[in-house]
C-alpha cells in the first residue's frame, strides 16, 4: 500500500507512506509522475476507485508501457474532502494474490474517506494558526514602529539643534540625558522583542520554587518599597519542580512587576503567592504556583487578550512605567516552550 498526497502548497503528489512498495524506480520520474498524472486527472473527474490495467486500458498509447512503481494489478482509491481531491491510496493485491471484492473496495473507499477528513482537518488547522501568526505578526509590528518612534523623535529633534546650540552647555547636559534615556529605551524594547520572540527550548533541572520567588524579591524589593507594596509569600514544604531557574525568575519578576503598577494608588497594597501541589493527569505531581494583589482588578474586554503582545492597561507616555504592553506575552512564551505545553492555563 502507499499514500499519495499533496499538500494545500504542493502542485504534483507524492509518495507520502509505503509498505512492500518496489522502490527501485520511484526516482524516475520520467516512469512514476506521468501515472500519478493520470491517476490526478481521472480521479478529478470520477469518484469510485480503479484499477491501474484499467486506467492503462483507458488512456491510448499506454497499454504494454511500464508503470515503475506501480503494478498492473494494483488498486487506486481517491482520497477526498469536501469535494476536493486531496491524494489517493494505491494497493497491491491481497495476500491470496486474489483481486478486491465489492465489499473490499467498499471498505478502502471508506478508509481513503476518513484519511481524507483528517488530512483537510489538518490542513485547515495550519491555516488558522497561519492566520493568527499574521495577526499577531501584523500587532507585533504596529505595537514596535508605536513604541520606537517616540524616542526617535526626540533624538532627531535634538540632533537637528546641536548645531545651533552645541555650544550651550546646558544644551548639553540635556541632549546627553534625553539622548542617553531614548538610546537606552530603544534597547530595551528590542530586548523585550527579542526575549517575547525566542523559541528556543533551554536546558532545566530541578528547582527550589520557594528560592525562585524570593530571589525574584530580592531583585524587585526596591520598587516594592518605593510603592509602599506589601510581600506575603509563606514557604510551606513543596517539591522541587523541573525547569530552568533564570527564565522562572524573568516569570514571576514580570509578573511582581506588573502587580505593583496595578496597585497604584490603592490603600494597603498587598501582593501574594501561594501554593499548592496537586495530580496531574499522568500520575505526576504539579506544583501551581498564584500571584494575587488587591488591585482594581482587569476590564473584562482586555482580560481576554492580557497575553497578547503590545496589549497594556499601564498609561502611555515616556516614563519608566510606561507599559509595553510584553510582561505577560513573555511570561507566557517562556511558560509553553519550557513545559512544552502540558497542563498550561492561563487565567
Amino acid at each position: 500500500v502507499g499514500v499519495f498526497y499533496r499538500s494545500e502548497f504542493e502542485p504534483r503528489f507524492h509518495l507520502r507512506q509505503q509498505l512492500g512498495f518496489n522502490l527501485k524506480n520511484a526516482d524516475q520520474p520520467n516512469t512514476v509522475e506521468p501515472v500519478i498524472d493520470l491517476l490526478r486527472q481521472h480521479f478529478e473527474r470520477k469518484t469510485g476507485a480503479i484499477s491501474i490495467e484499467e486506467l492503462m486500458l483507458g488512456s491510448p498509447g499506454w497499454n504494454g508501457r511500464t508503470t515503475g512503481i506501480f503494478e498492473r494489478d494494483d488498486l487506486a482509491v481517491p482520497i477526498r474532502a469536501g469535494g476536493a481531491l486531496l491524494g489517493f491510496l494505491v494497493l497491491g493485491l491481497l495476500n491470496n494474490r486474489e483481486s478486491y471484492s465489492f465489499v473490499d473496495i467498499a471498505v478502502m473507499e471508506g478508509v481513503a474517506f476518513q484519511l481524507g477528513l483528517a488530512i483537510r482537518a489538518r490542513q485547515l488547522e495550519r491555516q488558522a494558526n497561519q492566520a493568527e501568526k499574521l495577526i499577531a505578526l501584523g500587532t507585533l509590528a504596529a505595537g514596535l514602529a508605536h513604541e520606537i518612534r517616540n524616542p526617535l523623535v526626540s533624538i532627531r529633534t535634538f540632533s537637528e539643534l546641536i548645531g545651533e546650540q552645541g555650544g550651550d552647555a546646558e544644551f548639553c547636559r540635556e541632549f546627553k540625558s534625553v539622548v542617553g534615556r531614548d538610546v537606552s529605551r530603544i534597547a530595551t524594547i528590542v530586548e523585550n522583542i527579542s526575549a517575547f520572540a525566542d523559541n528556543a527550548q533551554v536546558k532545566t533541572g530541578p528547582v527550589d520554587i520557594h528560592e525562585v520567588i524570593h530571589g525574584v524579591y530580592e531583585i524587585a524589593r526596591t520598587e516594592f518599597t518605593q510603592a509602599g507594596v506589601a510581600f506575603v509569600a509563606p514557604r510551606p514544604e513543596m517539591p522541587q519542580v523541573q525547569g530552568n531557574y533564570s527564565q522562572l525568575l524573568q516569570v514571576f519578576l514580570n509578573l511582581f512587576q506588573n502587580a505593583i503598577h496595578a496597585l497604584e494608588g490603592r490603600p494597603a497594597p498587598r501582593i501574594t503567592v501561594s501554593y499548592r501541589l496537586v495530580n496531574d493527569d499522568e500520575g505526576g505531581r504539579m506544583v501551581i504556583v498564584s500571584v494575587h494583589d488587591n488591585g482594581a482588578g482587569i476590564d473584562e474586554v482586555v482580560r481576554a487578550r492580557v497575553f497578547d503582545p503590545f496589549i497594556t492597561t499601564k498609561a502611555t507616555g515616556d516614563g519608566q512605567k510606561r507599559g509595553m504592553g510584553l510582561g505577560l506575552a513573555i511570561v507566557k512564551r517562556i511558560v509553553e516552550v519550557g513545559t512544552a505545553k502540558k497542563h498550561i492555563e492561563f487565567r
